[in-house]
């Protein structure tokens, strides 16, 4: 099913296992959650990336950092 809304245009791959509507704005946050939601839902938010979702002054959109459960593999371009 979700192959077929893929190709319809209604879904767009944003990463590895993770869907997200067509023309739906592209954020800085969006990506961040799919990336953890890449790993099985197993990654977190860390570093640079948590500290801008706590709104900690100096830290700008655009890096992403997560961290995973040991063992795991995931990766992103």
């Amino acid at each position: 099913m979700s192959g077929q809304l893929v190709r319809d245009g209604v879904l767009r791959i944003e990463a590895p296992n993770v869907l997200a509507i067509h023309g739906a704005p592209r954020t800085w946050q969006q990506r961040l959650r799919a990336a953890t939601l890449t790993g099985g839902g197993h990654g977190v938010a860390s570093h640079r990336s948590a500290a801008l979702l706590h709104r900690i002054d100096g830290f700008v959109d655009g890096v992403i950092e997560i961290t995973t459960k040991r063992g795991a593999k995931i990766r992103l371009d």
